[in-house]
């Protein structure tokens, strides 16, 4: 049974990653894939952010939140964009908790700024309590 174990343990180690954390916030820096790829982004509640390999919208997404999840114990909040979108995650904090919260648009970086804010506002959080995290 152990040795069973240890072999699942090594398969799973072994196997590709299909997300992946942004260690730094980037902009400008694009995907290259053909526009009809979606690109997975979720946030966790304490800020880190990570991306999908491009892929279906579905598959995108929960390829991001699934190593969000995993890698920060938390639920995250998650996206799927164009490879071509903007995208803004933001990090929140005031006295009662933190939360983090993501932004993606076809239209400009300001756009996806606000819908990330929005969503924040939404959950109680004052603009002054948030900050960007990351841009892509």
């Amino acid at each position: 049974m152990r040795i069973g174990g240890i072999v699942l343990a090594l398969a799973f180690a072994a196997s590709p990653a299909f997300a992946y954390e942004a260690n730094t916030p980037r902009q400008n820096q694009r995907f290259q894939t053909a526009s009809t790829n979606w690109v997975g982004f979720a946030v966790s509640r304490n800020g880190r952010v990570f991306y999908s390999n491009p892929g279906t919208e579905s598959w995108a997404r929960n390829s991001a939140r699934t190593e969000c999840e995993q890698t920060s114990l938390h639920s995250c909040n998650a996206i799927a964009v164009s490879a071509t979108s903007d995208v803004i995650a933001i990090h929140c904090r005031d006295g009662s908790g933190q939360g983090g919260f993501i932004g993606g648009s076809n239209i400009n970086y300001g756009a996806a700024e606000w819908i990330a804010f929005n969503k924040a506002q939404q959950a109680g959080y004052g603009d002054r309590s948030c900050r960007i995290v990351y841009v892509y």
